[in-house]
C-alpha cells in the first residue's frame, strides 16, 4: 500500500473517532457509555498511529496511578479496568463520580497533527509536550511527547470539579513528565 494511500486511511479512522467521541458526549441516560465509545475510538486511532511508527505505549493503567488521580479529582475511584486497546495502544478506566479515563498510543507528528485537525479539536493546547488539544464538552485532552501520545477524559456529570480542564490539564503535565 502507498504511503499516501495509507495516510489517507489513517486520517480517515481519525476522522470517524472524531464523529464517535462527539456523538459519545451527547445527553445519554447511561453516564458511562460516552466514555466507552470515546475509548473504543481513540484505540481504534492509536492502532492507526501505531502501524506506521511501531512501539508499544506505556500501560494505561499504571501510567497515573489510581492516588495520583484521587488526589486530582477529589474522587474516590476504583482501581483501574483495562479496556479494549488495538496494537501498542492501551486504555484503563477508573471507575467512581466522575470517571476518569486514560489512553495512551503511538504516533508521530503527522498523525497526531491530521487527528487534532480532523475538526472535533477546540484548539491546540500551547506549550504542553510537543502538541496537545482539547475537545471541549468531552472533558477530553490529547498530548503527544515524541511519538507516544495519552489522553484524559474526566466524565464529571454530577458536576462536582468546579474547573474540570485545570485538572486534566495538572494531570498533563504530570504525564509530559513521565514521558520526557
Amino acid at each position: 500500500m502507498s504511503r499516501d494511500v495509507l495516510k489517507s486511511v489513517r486520517i480517515g479512522v481519525l476522522a470517524l473517532f472524531v464523529a464517535v467521541a462527539m456523538s459519545a458526549c451527547g445527553g445519554s441516560d447511561d453516564k458511562d457509555s460516552g466514555a466507552t465509545a470515546t475509548v473504543a475510538a481513540e484505540t481504534s486511532a492509536a492502532s492507526a498511529s501505531e502501524e506506521s511508527s511501531g512501539g508499544v505505549a506505556p500501560d494505561a493503567c499504571t501510567f497515573f496511578s489510581k492516588e495520583e488521580l484521587q488526589t486530582a479529582t477529589g474522587a474516590e475511584l476504583e482501581d483501574g479496568d483495562e479496556q479494549m486497546a488495538e496494537d501498542g495502544g492501551s486504555a484503563c478506566r477508573f471507575s467512581g463520580d466522575p470517571n476518569v479515563t486514560i489512553n495512551t498510543y503511538v504516533t508521530n507528528e503527522d498523525d497526531f497533527s491530521a487527528f487534532r485537525d480532523a475538526g472535533a479539536s477546540s484548539g491546540t493546547v500551547e506549550g504542553l509536550g510537543d502538541d496537545a488539544f482539547w475537545i471541549e464538552g468531552a472533558d477530553l485532552l490529547h498530548v503527544r511527547v515524541g511519538d507516544t501520545a495519552f489522553s484524559i477524559r474526566i466524565n464529571d456529570d454530577l458536576g462536582q470539579i468546579p474547573d474540570v480542564r485545570n485538572v486534566v490539564l495538572g494531570l498533563a503535565n504530570s504525564g509530559v513528565q513521565k514521558l520526557s
